[in-house]
């Protein structure tokens, strides 16, 4: 094939939260890498602009659960707003409050105080609450994984709802030995992040009033190449 002319190297909440984070930047940049880092307000637009290639036009409440932050972000008449990054994701949560694999009830009640902390933190939540969310990242993939495997389904479905968030939780809970099986099954990689981001997703339902989430194919790194595409990148939240 032909050779690769231009490597963009960009980077999301590992790196923009790492205590280390200059120095990561300046190490690859002496290796010749020109690292990235977006800003956790950029991060949400670029989650809607990947979201919006699967449902273009449509007004949305996006939310992209990763592994070290939470974006959400009010999509109306094509263009975002209120877009919000929370420092807690299913990865992060792992870290901070699992002992083993899979969190037990104690580390799962834990996960879901911070994530709530967390939103009492922000101004109001009447931008963001919808009876649809519109989910990016890892997590919302991985619950929809979970339910195809606990319901034996055939193929993974493209929507997932509250209630099955909660019997994921529920299956955790009460059985965790035969529930670790079904998670191995259904994502052996994200087998130790699946639960905490369940556990963030039905904090999103329960306080955002939605019962349903339907998975978006494309999120953050197709946002970034449509933005670096077209040239149309977001302006930064104007100060008070």
């Amino acid at each position: 094939g032909a050779p690769i002319a231009k490597t963009i190297a960009v980077a999301t909440s590992a790196s923009r939260d790492a205590g280390n984070s200059d120095e990561f930047v300046r190490r690859l940049a002496e290796l010749g890498v020109v690292l990235s880092v977006i800003p956790g307000w950029k991060e949400a637009g670029l989650s809607f602009s990947g979201a919006s290639c699967d449902f273009p036009g449509q007004d949305l409440m996006v939310v992209d659960i990763g592994g070290g932050s939470t974006e959400l972000t009010r999509v109306e008449g094509g263009r975002d707003s209120d877009d919000v990054s929370l420092g807690q994701g299913s990865l992060s949560s792992f870290a901070r409050f699992v002992r083993n694999i899979l969190p037990v009830p104690i580390e799962m009640d834990a996960i879901a105080c911070e994530f709530r902390g967390n939103l009492r933190r922000l101004p109001s939540l009447e931008p963001y609450k919808a009876s649809t969310l519109y989910g990016v990242g890892g997590s919302p993939r991985a619950a929809a994984k979970l339910v195809r495997q606990l319901d034996e389904l055939q193929t993974r479905p493209r929507e997932v709802q509250a209630e099955q968030v909660l019997q994921i939780l529920r299956a955790c809970r009460e059985n965790p030995s035969a529930f670790g099986h079904a998670a191995l099954k259904a994502s052996a990689e994200r087998v130790h992040t699946m639960v905490p981001g369940c556990v963030i997703l039905a904090e999103l339902f329960r306080h955002l009033g939605a019962d349903k989430l339907v998975i978006c194919k494309h999120g953050v790194r197709e946002g970034y190449l449509i933005e670096r595409m077209l040239g149309a990148v977001s302006a930064p939240p104007q100060a008070d």
